[in-house]
């Protein structure tokens, strides 16, 4: 996932799939834009930077701190 910020009048980040990150470069030169182009490669950089993921990764830790999990063998995973 590669991470463009885009300087117009108010500076801006989206997030833009490799696959598309060609066709994207192609167009912020057409419209003028300033393209920065930030890829990153590091997955704990990435989860570290979702709030949504680290919400959910605080909350899965908080259950498993207070008790409040339910415990499955591997081997039932399967079944």
């Amino acid at each position: 996932m590669a991470t463009a910020s885009i300087q117009q009048t108010t500076p801006f980040t989206i997030n833009i799939p490799k696959v598309d990150l060609k066709r994207f470069k192609g167009l912020a030169k057409a419209m003028g834009w300033h393209f920065e182009e930030n890829i990153v490669e590091d997955e704990t950089e990435y989860i570290m930077a979702n709030t949504k993921i680290m919400d959910s990764i605080r909350e899965g830790e908080r259950a498993i701190a207070e008790g409040n999990v339910k415990v499955t063998k591997l081997e039932d995973l399967w079944k």
